[in-house]
Formats: structure tokens, C-alpha cells, sequence
């Protein structure tokens, strides 16, 4: 069996997408690898059954730092990020690693799915609700729909549909009315299980 670890310490979303990179490798070549992972987002990996804890020295591993180059092509052809991973991995480890659903592949415990969210936690209430990102980091600032727009979503809807708005500190999130604002109250533990 060939030990791995598969590094990577980009954001949250990217390291979602290895996440189904990862569960892939295990479905299309199972019982070939035994996966560790060092990551920026350790919260996404709990509970992952497809993610062994590492052990030993660095040198007991066939060490990857996953990259995802297809990305840069993806306005020339037909994919999404989520085969990014996938098609680095499949060309550094000389295997076949598809896509089996299109989505990253994050686990709660039994004990996460009997929480009550902290929307219950805050309103004292059961109540359906949207999360909204009003916002985002920096770096990519193109990825930013209008503030305006999503207050006018808002408005639309206040009184029958609750929205929830997060984000991370330091990010742009601006002020928005009519909301639950939980910018900055949730870890990313939280955050998903607010999802």
C-alpha cells in the first residue's frame, strides 16, 4: 500500500474541492493508497473516512504538495475546479482518479447532526433560513456581487425567509440590514454545520 501525505494550504473552498479529489482516489483505486493529509483547513477533514491520522517520520510518505493546474485551462474546456485535483493526482500518481459525484465530500459525527444550529441557538426558534456571503477576500475581488443587490434579496423576502449572513473577519462583508449577522462568529467547524 502506498502512503500518502497530500499537502495543501490554500482557502477553505479549494481544499473542499481536494476533498472530493481524495475520497476519488479511493473510489476508483481502493486499498492501492493510504491517505494523509496536512491542510490549512484541518476542520474539513474530521470524520473523513477516506483520510488516515499521519504517523512516523515525513519520509515514510510519498509527500505531494497538490496543486491544480487545470484550473488555468478552464476557459478552454469543458471542466469545473472540482476535476482540477482530480487530474493532478490522476498525472502524479500515475493512477486513474475521476469524479464519482459533483461535490467535496466533507463528514459530520452522529453526535455534529444532533446539534441545533446557532441560528436555533440565537433565535430560540426552529426556523428555515438562507446563508448569504455578502462579500469575500481581496484577492479576487471579481467574485463580489454588489452589496446592494443582495439587500434589495433582502428586502424582497423579509418577513418569510430569514438570512444569515457570514464571513470571515478581515474579508469584505458590509453592513446589511434585516439579517442574523454571524460575520466572524463562526470557526469553520461551525460554519458547516450551519450549512
Amino acid at each position: 500500500m502506498r502512503k500518502l501525505l497530500l499537502r495543501s494550504f490554500q482557502s477553505p473552498g479549494d481544499i473542499a474541492m481536494l476533498t472530493a479529489a481524495i475520497r476519488d482516489l479511493d473510489a476508483c483505486n481502493h486499498g492501492v493508497f493510504l491517505t494523509s493529509v496536512d491542510s490549512s483547513c484541518p476542520a474539513l477533514w474530521e470524520n473523513n473516512p477516506f483520510v488516515a491520522p499521519a504517523f512516523g517520520s515525513e519520509e515514510a510518505y510519498e509527500m505531494i504538495d497538490c496543486e491544480y493546474p487545470l484550473i488555468h485551462r478552464s476557459n478552454t474546456g469543458p471542466w469545473h475546479f472540482i476535476h482540477a485535483y482530480h487530474d493532478f493526482l490522476s498525472d502524479r500518481l500515475g493512477v486513474r482518479v475521476q469524479p464519482t459525484e459533483f461535490r467535496g465530500d466533507i463528514h459530520l459525527s452522529a453526535e455534529e447532526k444532533g446539534w441545533i444550529s446557532q441560528v436555533e441557538e440565537i433565535t430560540g426558534e426552529h426556523v428555515p433560513f438562507w446563508i448569504i456571503a455578502a462579500g469575500g477576500k481581496f484577492d479576487f475581488t471579481a467574485k463580489w456581487w454588489p452589496s446592494d443587490r443582495y439587500q434589495a434579496v433582502v428586502d424582497h423576502f423579509r418577513g418569510k425567509i430569514l438570512f444569515v449572513r457570514v464571513g470571515e473577519v478581515g474579508h469584505h462583508h458590509p453592513a446589511m440590514s434585516g439579517t442574523l449577522d454571524l460575520r466572524g462568529k463562526t470557526d469553520l467547524r461551525q460554519f458547516i454545520r450551519l450549512m
